[in-house]
């Protein structure tokens, strides 16, 4: 057995080599996951300053976006984006990129249906950057119009077979997420496109 070991010294050292690369490609795969989950209705949105920067007369469905970057590398999204599940068409959405350069902040006061005043972090857009090893909270308002929604979102990701749905090429990841919402929740739902 010794012997055996002894004259097939390189191989085994070129398998222990082969072992040690593969866990380190496991092991240094981009891992970023994306939790989206329904919070509350919102009629108006305010700086901190008091100043209004939501549509009049609307009422939205606040969600919250939650992006857990697992690896040592930052990753990128684009095309985040909100769409009827029934039509497939793209929802009006509230995030900073429809806002003027002076109402842009790093928080916003909301009101609710009930009078409750959460501090949201409102999303700039629909694209961002996840630093490695973070966390990443935002939240959204969205106007829908059925009870079910589908969020798609592409991220700057390598991949040896190309997503399909992404109609791009390998260095683009595609994923799509469905949510619910109550049905007493949506009937809430307004949007006043006369502000936008």
């Amino acid at each position: 057995m010794k012997g055996f070991f002894l004259d097939n010294i390189a191989i085994w050292i070129s398998l222990l080599g082969l072992f040690i690369s593969v866990l380190n490609y496991f092991r240094d795969l981009i891992k970023i996951k994306l939790y989206i989950s329904p919070l509350t209705n919102i009629k108006d949105v305010k700086t901190m300053d008091n100043k209004l920067v939501f549509p009049e007369d609307s009422v939205g469905m606040c969600f919250e976006l939650k992006f857990l970057n697992t690896s040592k590398y930052q990753v990128g999204y684009f095309d985040l984006v909100f769409k009827d599940a029934k039509t497939n068409e793209c929802l009006p959405v509230f995030d900073q990129m429809g806002l003027p350069s002076d109402l842009q902040r790093e928080r916003y006061m909301a009101l609710t249906l009930t009078e409750e005043t959460p501090i949201i972090n409102i999303m700039n857009g629909n694209e961002g950057i996840i630093p490695p090893y973070s966390f990443k909270r935002f939240e959204t308002i969205v106007f829908p119009k059925s009870q079910q929604i589908t969020v798609d979102v592409k991220y700057a990701k390598f991949s040896i077979i190309p997503n399909m749905k992404a109609r791009h090429n390998k260095f683009c990841k595609h994923k799509t997420y469905t949510l619910y919402i109550e049905k007493d929740r949506l009937e809430k739902c307004k949007y006043n496109h006369s502000d936008q």
